[in-house]
């Protein structure tokens, strides 16, 4: 075999795996729960791979929450005020990014990072296509602005999230 037979190869072994996690890993946002099997796939085959080295930021308070990010090799830190916590494998984040909004906290790698990435403009148009842009905005008004939450919308978001480890707020 060549290098380019082995490297295709490769590639196809690695996007097998990650589109055999695609319905779990999309099923376990909360502003995606919604979507059937086809149109979590299908949603998986946008994003794109995105490596940072030790020590790069991978968010940063400092900028706008413009993509959603999930975490699938390496170790990263969530830096807040006042903890620091390691980022959870295939936990994502910037999902709620359908409100133009800051990052919540700093995220450092601590080794080579691997992580699948989609920009906020194609995941607002999938999601409106989809017919599904308005419940994710919903939910992550919740998740975002819990005051402003009925008891019910409080006791939804917390069944929507009650799986997480990371943390959703400082």
């Amino acid at each position: 075999k060549t290098m380019t037979d082995i490297a295709t190869e490769q590639s196809a072994t690695n996007r097998d795996k990650y589109i055999s996690l695609a319905h779990n890993l999309l099923g376990s946002i909360p502003t995606l729960k919604e979507l059937n099997h086809r149109q979590r796939i299908k949603l998986f085959n946008k994003f794109e791979v995105k490596l940072y080295n030790p020590l790069q930021l991978v968010t940063t308070k400092s900028e706008v929450a413009d993509r959603v990010i999930i975490l699938v090799g390496g170790k990263v830190m969530i830096v807040g005020q006042n903890r620091r916590v390691e980022w959870k494998m295939y936990e994502a984040a910037g999902y709620t990014c359908v409100y133009e909004h800051r990052w919540q906290y700093t995220a450092v790698a601590q080794t080579v990072v691997e992580c699948l990435e989609l920009s906020v403009n194609e995941y607002e148009q999938y999601l409106t296509k989809s017919g599904h842009l308005a419940r994710a905005r919903e939910v992550s008004r919740w998740l975002m602005f819990p005051a402003s939450c009925t008891p019910a919308e409080l006791a939804e978001c917390s069944h929507l999230v009650e799986h997480l480890q990371c943390p959703v707020s400082d």
